[in-house]
Order: C-alpha cells, then structure tokens, then sequence
C-alpha cells in the first residue's frame, strides 16, 4: 500500500475557483473536495498506475521555489509483509497467555529464528497437554 502526503497550496484552490468563476461558497467547497477526489484517485486508481502528474511552480525572486502541488510518497520501512516481525512478540504473548507454546502453532519464538526438531515439539505438545489437565478435569467435572 502507497501512502501520500499531499501539499496544496491555497493559491491553487484560488486559482480554480477563479478561472472557473465559482463565486458560492458551498460550490466552492464542492469543486475543491471534486478536485481532491480527482488527485486521489489519480494517485491510487488502478486504470492510472503509471501515468505522469505535471504541476508548475513559481521561483520567487529571492530564489524560493513556491510550488502549488506537492506529492511526498511517504516511505516505510516495512512493505512487502515485513511486519511479521512486529507482530511475533504480540503472538507469543497470546501463546504465553494461552498456556500454548508457540512454536506449536507456527511461530518462533526468539530471535534465532531456529524451528525446534519433531521430537521438541512432540515434548512441547505433551507439557501443553499436560498443563490442560486440570482445567479439562474442572469443566468435564459435571459429566
């Protein structure tokens, strides 16, 4: 997923609205929220990936570039399912809170990232079971 930061300066608004000559206020603001439509769905429709944006800016005179339109793509540092690696603490403390190894259910624990042999995790299958026994002893108790 793409993120955007988009800087638009209120000349711009100005300058449509004028050429346009939209003078009533609850036009204006629909023309503006249409306009802002419009940019989104340039930037993330799927018919437009790929294609240019143009804008203009004005150079001040003291060499100041006064831009109209700006598009910051906003970088993260995690695409691309990269956050695995945020979510494997919050699984093993459901896992811990469970009373569940984690590794039995898929996540490794720790930051080797080395998956226990067959025979760990029958061992780590076993104390799971083992430490489930008296809650399933309480709850069978009444049959």
């Amino acid at each position: 997923m793409l993120w955007y930061h988009i800087e638009i300066a209120n000349s711009f608004w100005n300058n449509i609205l004028k050429v346009e000559g939209i003078t009533d206020r609850v036009k204006q603001q629909e023309r503006v929220n249409k306009e802002k439509d419009n940019i989104i769905n340039f930037l993330a429709g799927i018919e437009n990936s790929g294609k240019v944006l143009f804008s203009t800016f004005y150079v001040s005179p003291n060499g100041e570039e006064q831009h109209d339109v700006v598009i910051n793509k906003i970088e993260t540092d995690n695409e691309g399912g990269d956050w695995a690696t945020d979510i494997a603490e919050a699984i093993n403390m459901m896992c811990f809170t469970m009373r569940v190894h984690s590794n039995l259910v898929g996540s490794v624990p720790g930051k080797s990232q080395t998956n226990n042999s067959g025979s760990d995790k029958r061992e780590l299958y076993t104390i799971a079971q083992t430490l489930q026994k008296p809650y399933h002893d309480l709850i069978f108790s009444v049959h």
